[in-house]
């Protein structure tokens, strides 16, 4: 064969593409094959049984055509393209979708097309039901509402709602997406099959579900009609209304159809009403009228008669896979639901092991700190108790000493009484030494008194003589005589012996009393100083005893500063010695008065005496101008006399002015010294006072923390806990004793939201506490603060009304507190 010849032969088969409402396919056709046998290799392919719905469509200048079964494909007027594109369409729709339709495949493609045809506004829908068909559109493509996987937002790439509905409202995208994914949730546990077979019965019910509308006319000169073909029959619309038809015509009450060019005859079965004739604007368009009016007839004289056997075959097959489904899809949600369960046990599980770790941390970090207070505790008890035994040790010690002082008092009270004693009977002596010294100055005077008579009579005596002497010598000298005889001499011896034997017995008996006052005064002095050396004695000791008391209560209170840094105690007898000896010193102060003026009266009777010895040396001067010798004798006799007595006197009356002065000067330093005793005393018994409330207050002390170490974590009084949400409620604590404590509670959500408390102390908020949930599953948070309370505050939860917290049986929010230390 020629290479021209090759070029002329027409090959074999040709390209076909067919577009169906979810794929697109490529078949390789015979040139001979008729429009059947490629419809049947399509059936086959998508695996529809149902064929009697469907055909192939194809377009043809501005309006479309239906492949004929009869005819072959080339031998159409199919387009020339390469490859011929035809779309797998539902030709006829049935009058009852659940009814009639029996395969699943078949309600696909149906629900697939119904659902074009609303959002490409083929078939007008009202907004409610096209959100309600929009959701079981969901329902079918995404099943079941899960709030954790479709998120806001999810809907945002389909196409679900016609474009007129969406410019009819003011609305968002987020907002009908809301609307539809309200109603989405609602159809939770409907499978796929069953929510496009509820889309197909909701579609079914609307004005233009399965109409097939064509221009006409009635005549060449009326107004342009619509004729609609669909399962019912044959209806006449306006062209601005294709909902209500003007006129129908039912299969039932049509007895011909026919068309002769562009007319097109309608024969109702009653012979009384008139043919309807119209006119359409291509031969084609009547063909394809025809065409359809045939198919929709011969379906509906089919459904009213008994299904075939392969139809009825087809129904219990699919009755069976629908059973067999349903079993299956039962079987699914029973193991779906086993799976959620499992899964929720398995989370349960884990969000309790979790909750158990993070209890068994908390507790172990509990059981530490608890540990750590036990041995803190310990140790502060074992000071505490060590400080105690100090404290008990010092506070006997401080109790001898007080009964030291006690009987050191007793004692000092003891030589107070004699003292006193010794006082009073010095102050008699001091009395009765006055009393003498009166007596002394009475008889001074009196010898002054006698002195005084007896210089005069001396005087006068002395005249006397005088008178006699100058009578007697002139008569010598004026005669011349020679010396006297001797009875003369005798004579003038005689009575210059006379004078001298008057002046012999006075000094002599002035000597005696001088003398023996002297030697009283002497033996008196002597006891009096006995007595002031003793006294003094007596003052040493009190002063030595009154240094070793002051150093007693220096030490103590040294000792008790340093232990209970508290002064010590002194008892009252102490003070009262203190007292006492201010009393003596006064007692001593009145007593040395009543010694200086014992001493000046001896004084002024001494002085009296040595005026008394100064005349008598007048009366030997008188003396020395007549005998020279006898008076030299006597008074040198008097010298002898009077010059030991004068010379001890005034050492004696000094000694004495300067032991009073002494004793008066140590009487101001003892009363200084007392004074300053007396302040310390009080001051001292004041700080023990103190510190025998320190050591009460530390023996309390002791005994608390004795009490609580009994129990080193001492649980406090908590309220019951309850679970709401949208109300507020409390749960309370109090504090039993002053410290530090450890507050904790656990809050517990198992609500979408906000979870928290608010945490009072005594009424007034100190802390708030939230978190938000995003999902409905148990979400735990625990927080923990450390206050310092005294007795009787409280501490309390409050839960906001709008939050919420969960607890039952099992303790899932908790609240406690315990002491840290005190």
């Amino acid at each position: 064969m020629s290479i021209l010849g090759l070029k002329k032969k027409q090959p074999k088969t040709f390209k076909v593409k067919v577009i169906t409402m979810d794929a697109e396919m490529e078949f390789s056709c015979e040139v001979k094959w008729k429009g059947k046998d490629l419809f049947d290799l399509v059936s086959r392919t998508v695996g529809l049984r149902e064929t009697w719905f469907f055909g192939l469509r194809y377009t043809v200048k501005d309006t479309y055509a239906w492949l004929k079964p009869e005819k072959r494909v080339l031998d159409q007027e199919v387009p020339k393209d390469s490859p011929i594109t035809f779309h797998f369409l539902a030709k006829f729709f049935p009058e009852k979708v659940e009814e009639e339709l029996v395969q699943e495949i078949t309600q696909h493609l149906f629900f697939l097309q119904v659902k074009k045809q609303i959002l490409d506004e083929e078939i007008f829908c009202s907004p409610e039901a096209s959100v309600l068909l929009a959701s079981y559109a969901v329902q079918a493509k995404y099943g079941d509402y899960d709030p954790n996987f479709h998120k806001p937002g999810f809907l945002a790439q389909d196409e679900l709602l016609p474009k007129r509905v969406l410019m009819q409202y003011q609305m968002t995208a987020d907002m009908w997406e809301e609307k539809i994914t309200a109603w989405y949730a609602e159809h939770r546990g409907i499978a796929r099959d069953e929510a496009e077979m509820e889309y197909l019965k909701i579609a079914q019910d609307l004005e233009m579900y399965g109409v097939s509308y064509f221009a006409i006319t009635q005549n060449k000169r009326d107004t342009d009609l619509l004729l609609g073909v669909d399962a019912q029959g044959l209806h006449i619309y306006s062209p601005n209304s294709k909902l209500n038809p003007n006129k129908s015509f039912p299969w039932s009450g049509i007895r011909n159809i026919s068309y002769s060019e562009k007319e097109f005859t309608i024969k109702p079965l009653d012979k009384k009403k008139d043919v309807f004739k119209f006119y359409s604007s291509q031969l084609r368009v009547n063909k394809l009228i025809l065409q359809l009016c045939i198919g929709n007839h011969d379906l509906f004289m089919r459904r009213r008669k008994v299904d075939s056997i392969e139809v009825q075959q087809m129904k219990a097959q699919a009755k069976e896979e629908k059973a067999r489904k349903k079993m299956e899809r039962q079987i699914l949600a029973r193991e779906k639901q086993m799976r959620e369960e499992a899964e929720r046990a398995k989370e349960e599980m884990e969000r309790r092991l979790f909750q158990l770790q993070d209890e068994a941390r908390l507790a172990n970090e509990a059981l530490l700190r608890s540990e750590e207070t036990a041995d803190l505790l310990a140790e502060k008890a074992q000071i505490a108790e060590e400080e105690a035994k100090l404290l008990a040790h010092k506070a006997a010690e401080a109790e001898q000493d007080r009964q030291r002082f006690e009987v050191t008092a007793m004692k000092t009270k003891e030589e107070k009484r004699l003292m006193e004693q010794k006082m009073r009977e010095a102050e008699q002596l001091a009395v009765k030494l006055v009393e003498q010294s009166e007596r002394r100055l009475k008889e001074a005077d009196h010898l002054k008194q006698d002195l005084t008579e007896a210089k005069d009579a001396e005087r006068r005596a002395k005249q006397k003589l005088l008178e006699i002497t100058k009578t007697t010598y002139p008569l010598i000298a004026a005669y011349s005589t020679p010396p006297a005889p001797p009875e003369a001499a005798d004579f003038a011896y005689e009575s210059a012996s006379t004078r001298l034997d008057f002046k012999d017995s006075d000094m002599k008996r002035l000597s005696m009393e001088i003398e023996r006052e002297r030697l009283e005064y002497m033996e008196k002095s002597k006891h009096l100083q006995d007595q002031l050396k003793e006294l003094k004695t007596e003052i040493e000791s009190l002063k030595l005893e009154e240094q070793q008391q002051q150093a007693g209560v220096y030490s103590l209170r040294n000792e008790a500063r340093a232990y209970v840094q508290e002064p010590v105690y002194i008892s009252h007898s102490n003070r009262n010695s203190a007292y006492m000896s201010q009393s003596q010193m006064a007692f001593f102060e009145e007593t040395c008065n009543w010694t200086m003026r014992a001493v000046l009266g001896l004084l002024l009777l001494l002085l009296g005496l040595c005026g008394s010895g100064g005349g008598l040396v007048e009366v030997g001067e008188i003396n020395e101008v007549q005998e020279t010798a006898p008076r030299d004798a006597v008074e040198e006799k008097t010298e002898q006399s009077t010059k030991p007595t004068t010379p001890d006197i005034w050492a004696e009356v000094r000694a004495l002015r300067d032991m009073v002065v002494e004793l008066k000067v140590y009487v101001d330093i003892l009363k200084r010294e007392n004074s300053d005793l007396q302040t310390r005393l009080s001051s001292t018994e004041r700080e023990l006072l103190v510190g025998k409330s320190r050591i009460d207050q530390l023996e309390r002390e002791n005994t608390d923390l004795q009490t609580r170490l009994s129990s080193t974590e001492r649980e406090l009084l908590v309220s019951s806990q309850h679970q709401s949400k949208g109300s507020a409620i409390s749960s309370l604590l109090c504090a039993p004793v002053k410290g530090v404590y450890y507050i904790q509670f656990t809050v517990c959500g198992n609500h979408t939201g906000l979870m928290g408390v608010f945490v009072f102390k005594n009424n007034q908020k100190i802390m708030y506490n939230v978190e938000w949930k995003e999902d409905k599953l148990y979400k735990y948070f625990t927080k923990s603060v450390v206050l310092e309370l005294i007795a009787g505050d409280t501490i309390h939860l409050v839960l906001p009304s709008t939050h919420s917290v969960f607890d039952d049986g099992d303790n899932h929010s908790t609240f406690s507190g315990s002491l840290l230390f005190p």
